[in-house]
């Protein structure tokens, strides 16, 4: 049996989201990268601190709107913010996007603790916004597969977990190597051990 879709009746359908972001950072990098591949996805407008690096940005993605403040991407014709900058501002970015009634994608830590991570959910239910913590694993193939594994074949109850991470290609300036902008392994890459244990 085949299914038939309607090209015209599927695009009706379809919601464009316009997605703006804030932090035109590594992260941020690999979301453009990722968002070509999302039908009904666009990137128009970027905003970050450093001007060089978000012209550059909005050069290499073709992103139409280049604000120069957090006030101006907010006011764009946006639906969406990828939240993408140090960690130590993302509690504060995310409610503020949240307020100007925008959905928000924020990279993890999505808040430094659980005060701030409450402010923020309750700045999206306060505005009936999506918030989302821009968690991927649970999104992979491999780890539908996995889960599918122990559902069928459980290991039983889990007493202990031991998770270990790395990534060599982080240069030792980067933002995430330094604690007073919310950096640390736990911080950084801890969410991801964190989330399959928990999982």
């Amino acid at each position: 049996m085949s299914l038939q879709v309607d090209p015209v009746e599927s695009e009706a359908k379809l919601q464009f989201i316009r997605w703006g972001v804030a932090g035109p950072g590594r992260a941020a990098t690999r979301f453009a990268e990722g968002l070509d591949a999302v039908m009904g996805a666009w990137l128009i407008a970027v905003w970050g601190r450093s001007p060089e690096r978000t012209q550059a940005y909005a050069k290499r993605f073709r992103v139409e709107a280049i604000c120069d403040s957090l006030d101006q991407l907010l006011a764009t014709d946006i639906d969406a913010v990828y939240v993408a900058t140090h960690p130590d501002t993302h509690a504060e970015l995310c409610m503020r996007a949240l307020a100007a009634g925008k959905h928000v994608m924020c990279e993890k830590p999505a808040a430094l603790n659980e005060r701030q991570l409450k402010k923020v959910l309750k700045a999206a239910a306060r505005y009936d916004r999506l918030f989302m913590e821009a968690m991927k694993p649970p999104f992979f193939p491999l780890y539908s597969q996995l889960r599918e594994h122990l559902r069928v074949d459980p290991v039983g109850n889990i007493g202990f977990v031991r998770a270990g991470h790395a990534d060599a290609t982080l240069s030792p300036d980067y933002p995430l190597h330094f604690r007073e902008l919310g950096g640390g392994g736990i911080m950084g890459i801890g969410p991801y051990e964190a989330f399959l244990a928990l999982d």
